[in-house]
């Protein structure tokens, strides 16, 4: 993780995190590390949970993405988005809420 201080970079409060998410998902003690990390649910399929998604995969995280508790800026977004984490498999399953429930949590 890097940090950038004030619009000069004089030290002052940080206004720029870069997360390395290959980091933390392969971080032991973190808890988005294998196998904390499960189910990806989220307002934005089409950017938050697309980007965290295909971060999960990269680091060779299992995870679900609940495809019925995300949404996106349009429908067509949302099912591109959902389109394009498909092609990630085995490491990320699209699922319902309704699967989920089934196998239990």
């Amino acid at each position: 993780m890097t940090a950038t201080g004030g619009a000069a970079g004089n030290g002052g409060p940080a206004w720029l995190v870069v997360v390395d998410m290959q980091v933390i998902f392969a971080r032991p003690g973190s808890a988005w590390c294998t196998p904390g990390f499960a189910d990806a649910t989220g307002v934005s399929t089409d950017c938050c949970v697309l980007s965290t998604a295909l971060a999960a995969a990269d680091a060779g995280v299992h995870a679900r993405v609940v495809a019925d508790a995300c949404a996106g800026v349009s429908d067509a977004d949302h099912r591109r988005a959902l389109d394009t984490m498909a092609l990630y498999r085995p490491f990320l399953e699209i699922v319902t809420a309704d699967d989920v429930l089934a196998a239990g949590g």
